[in-house]
């Protein structure tokens, strides 16, 4: 059994938990854009559409921060440096962003109903 670089596996992993997030979140982004005319027809919408696409944007800014940092230390990441506090910063937020932006669209539609 080949010996491989230690979290090496968890960090392949992270990445394309990123990539999914930011995959993700540009079909919403461009799906919003497609139905916009009917979306703005929904009584207040227009405040929350607003902060569902910002906070989708945030989630791709912050996905590509943190897959150049997975990637530009794919072997080791020290700990308590600058990368890994800006790792964790990243991760937070994209993770906060992607699920503010859905329960933006989930309140909109439950509004709506």
């Amino acid at each position: 059994m080949k010996k491989g670089i230690p979290g090496y596996e968890k960090r392949k992993i992270t990445i394309d938990l990123f990539k999914h997030f930011s995959a993700l979140s540009v079909g919403i982004i461009a799906l919003t854009a497609s139905f916009l005319a009917n979306l703005t027809q929904l009584s207040n919408s227009s405040s929350t559409i607003v902060f569902a696409i910002v906070s989708f944007f945030l989630v791709i800014i912050f996905s590509s921060i943190a897959l150049y940092i997975l990637l530009a230390n794919i072997e080791k990441i020290e700990y308590y440096s600058l990368s890994h506090f800006i790792l964790r910063l990243s991760i937070f937020i994209v993770f906060l962003a992607f699920f503010s932006g859905i329960g933006a669209f989930v309140y909109l539609i439950l509004k709506n109903i």
